[in-house]
């Protein structure tokens, strides 16, 4: 900073002292310093934010080699992205892009495990498969096994598989916002790692993620961050 400060090596040392994962970002700082990260990080946010992510990890272990014994994962997370789109706003045109909105904590989950890296076994050979990363939303499977090429059955690993936190929250349009004889538009939001149980309902949080449409069976489809 102006004062020859190193930000985000401070960051990076309070969240190392709370045993966090969580590196804030301000999208400002790389408007000003990274104009090429800034122009493509909305548009494609899950392949730079992986980047990010790998690159933000590899800072934390040079300073603290042995902090992936206690996490294994270091996320970045973006603040202070420049427009705030209202929740009835949202459309097509915004899908699989990094936004940002406010809204009223109307209902959560608990705290759910979630398969993160999973490894199955299969039933003929017993050879182990994976890992296969998993995406909210979407369920990888193995095509077929490279060691017998048989096409299954296969089962998950249970010894070899990995978990991480997983909460639903739904927001909802601030009162105020609301126009007279209109109801207010909602949204959910899932919560990954280190950020389930970060709010609670009643609480009005301002929320940056990428916004994505889940295709679910028993719920038709639904737009989510």
């Amino acid at each position: 900073d102006d004062q020859s400060h190193y930000v985000y090596q401070e960051r990076i040392k309070r969240m190392c002292e709370q045993n966090g994962q969580s590196l804030i970002i301000d999208y400002n700082v790389l408007v000003i310093h990274y104009q090429i990260l800034a122009y493509f990080l909305p548009e494609a946010p899950v392949e730079m934010l992986e980047i990010f992510n790998d690159a933000a990890k590899e800072v934390v272990l040079l300073m603290y080699p042995r902090y992936e014994r206690i996490i294994t994962d270091v996320y970045v997370r973006i603040a202070n992205l420049p427009i705030i789109e209202e929740i009835r706003s949202l459309r097509q045109l915004h899908l699989d892009q990094l936004i940002r909105t406010t809204g009223v904590v109307v209902s959560s989950t608990g705290v759910l495990p979630q398969l993160n890296s999973v490894k199955y076994d299969c039933n003929k050979c017993n050879h182990v498969l994976g890992p296969f990363l998993q995406m909210p939303g979407q369920e990888v499977k193995p095509g077929s096994c490279p060691e017998c090429q048989s096409k299954g059955p296969f089962e998950v690993n249970m010894e070899n598989t990995l978990y991480r936190n997983y909460q639903r929250i739904k927001i909802q349009e601030c009162p105020g916002k609301v126009s007279a004889g209109r109801l207010p538009r909602a949204k959910d939001i899932v919560l990954l790692a280190d950020l389930v149980d970060i709010c609670k309902p009643g609480d009005e949080i301002d929320v940056t993620g990428i916004y994505k449409n889940n295709y679910d069976l028993g719920m038709n489809s639904s737009q989510i961050f």
